[in-house]
């Protein structure tokens, strides 16, 4: 089969991303699932998300699930449900996603960041200096690509401290490590389902899970003004998961372990394919982990991602440039080194990795990167 074949756009041999292509499996569920969610006649916190908050947590083995508007709003949100706010510190990473510090910011709380290890998560060595930590209430540490942060080695220096931890897992639905289960030793676990992701909705929609009734309880009114049996208890924004993003997730969910393991073997094929290549450094993907970004780190990456792009290979960078070289966090100054995280931000590339992609697509990849770098 010739790339030729292959071509799914005007432009693309191989896209990033083929939500049509990865959505086709479940289509007619999920038509269905629309169908009978407007035969209902229910759409805002209705029976759907009910049972879908029960079953993702059920699925992740915690005791509640809290199904809210977005992802960047349920870290917003749990954080305030653990009592953060104004004038409190959280620790984070600066190589995440923009919404992961502005959730922080949103919870009315200040920004500090650690450095990352060398698969881009964070450091729990960090966690050793006192002078990073002081101050600080709670860590939200980020499963980056779907990689999970090392937890365990982390809970004994936050218990010591007083630190709460909560888990950006956005981009690591049906992740584990290690036997490690996302929120089984945290204050809570925060998901995205946006279009993108593994488990991923037709629009927008987020959850929190955690085995705190109390936590549970205050994120379920916060989502709704703050109101409860009919009473304002405190003043608070709208922000639920809808009956038909529920629906459509829990027709998703059926499929999940098969979107984590083709994307697991995509990421094994990968590494194969760009193992000891003198200018480029191909990720190893965990067992458990869900591969929802496979990245490489490489040298001459500008340079690289244009040639692919005009070979027909579309790539994306995430992310370029970290939290604390944005224009907005120019007036601070942090004195911790985060030499790892500036790297990790100037090297690295993500690759096309989706459910229903090919081995054959992925060796077009492998071969334009090998050409480019003459290896």
């Amino acid at each position: 089969m010739t790339p030729k074949t292959l071509k799914l756009s005007s432009k693309y041999v191989v896209p990033f991303n083929n939500l049509r292509e990865s959505l086709r499996p479940d289509q007619d569920r999920l038509e269905k699932a629309f169908r009978d969610t407007v035969e209902d006649g229910r759409f805002i916190l209705g029976p759907r998300v009910e049972a879908f908050e029960k079953r993702f947590a059920e699925y992740n083995n915690l005791k509640y699930g809290i199904g809210v508007a977005s992802g960047t709003d349920a870290i917003t949100m749990a954080l305030a449900a653990a009592g953060l706010g104004e004038g409190d510190i959280v620790l984070t990473v600066a190589n995440s996603a923009p919404p992961t510090v502005c959730a922080i910011k949103a919870a009315g709380c200040g920004v500090r960041f650690a450095d990352v290890d060398h698969r881009g998560l964070f450091e729990p060595t960090q966690l050793r200096n006192k002078r990073l930590i002081e101050g600080v209430r709670a860590v939200v540490v980020v499963h980056l690509y779907g990689r999970i942060v090392n937890i365990p080695a982390m809970t004994d220096a936050c218990d010591a401290a007083g630190i709460a931890i909560i888990e950006d897992a956005a981009q690591a639905a049906g992740s584990v490590c290690n036997d490690y289960a996302i929120g089984s030793r945290s204050l809570a676990a925060c998901f995205s389902f946006y279009p993108t992701k593994n488990l991923g909705c037709l629009g927008d929609g987020g959850m929190v899970l955690t085995n705190s009734e109390v936590i549970a309880n205050r994120v379920k009114i916060a989502r709704n003004y703050g109101i409860i049996d009919g009473k304002q208890v405190f003043y608070a924004d709208n922000s639920r998961l809808d009956e038909v993003q529920a629906a459509f997730l829990d027709v998703r969910l059926d499929s999940l372990e098969k979107v984590n393991e083709n994307r697991r073997q995509l990421s094994i094929h990968y590494r194969r394919g760009l193992d000891k290549m003198k200018y480029v450094r191909p990720s190893e993907v965990l067992r458990g982990e869900n591969c929802h970004l496979y990245t490489i780190h490489c040298d001459e990456r500008e340079h690289l991602q244009k040639y692919l792009d005009a070979q027909g290979i579309q790539t994306m960078i995430h992310y370029p440039i970290p939290a604390h070289k944005m224009p907005v966090e120019k007036a601070n100054f942090y004195s911790n080194s985060l030499v790892n995280t500036e790297d990790h931000c100037r090297t690295v590339l993500s690759l096309p990795c989706w459910y229903g992609m090919k081995d054959l697509q992925a060796d077009i990849v492998i071969r334009a990167i090998r050409k480019f770098y003459h290896e």
